[in-house]
């Protein structure tokens, strides 16, 4: 009884983890959505079960944001102009998410380029960069003292900037 107890919760624990790792994403996996546009976007972000929230366009961009569970959401920002810049935004509530993003960032050498703090440190966005990419990451606590985390992603031509 004790074996098919253990294999149970090895079993579940197994699956709440896979379903946590399919809905969030990987500093390299935003990286390769921000350039490849809405059609590459939208199939890799659907394949992790979000769902398209709003399709939008300004004067100076197409935005296109899909959630999951209402927990986490994904916007891909292009302009609507001739320009090489894409951007992706991920906002999530897990500090475990957040961990995992810092850590790739300094494994990946990017370079810390500056810090904000603002209210009262429930505000703080770490801004990176590498030749093409910029990131920031960011910590907002002012609505939620359990943290919102926002990692964005601005890709500018890089790909010939990068050294492999």
């Amino acid at each position: 009884m004790k074996r098919i107890v253990k294999l149970f919760f090895l079993i579940t624990f197994i699956s709440v983890s896979a379903l946590a790792s399919a809905q969030s994403f990987t500093l390299a996996e935003l990286v390769d959505m921000a350039p490849n546009g809405e059609g590459y976007f939208s199939n890799i972000v659907t394949a992790k079960g979000y769902t398209l929230q709003e399709n939008g366009a300004s004067g100076l961009s197409n935005n296109y944001t899909y959630t999951h569970s209402g927990d986490s959401k994904i916007t891909l920002i292009t302009p609507s102009f001739d320009s090489d810049v894409r951007m992706v935004s991920w906002e999530f509530k897990t500090v475990a998410s957040y961990n995992a993003l810092k850590s790739e960032l300094a494994a990946s050498k990017y370079k810390l380029t500056n810090t904000e703090r603002r209210n009262g440190g429930k505000y703080v966005s770490l801004f990176y960069s590498r030749p093409g990419i910029e990131v920031i990451l960011t910590t907002d606590k002012t609505v939620d003292p359990s943290g919102i985390y926002i990692i964005s992603v601005k890709y500018t031509n890089a790909a010939k900037y990068i050294v492999k």
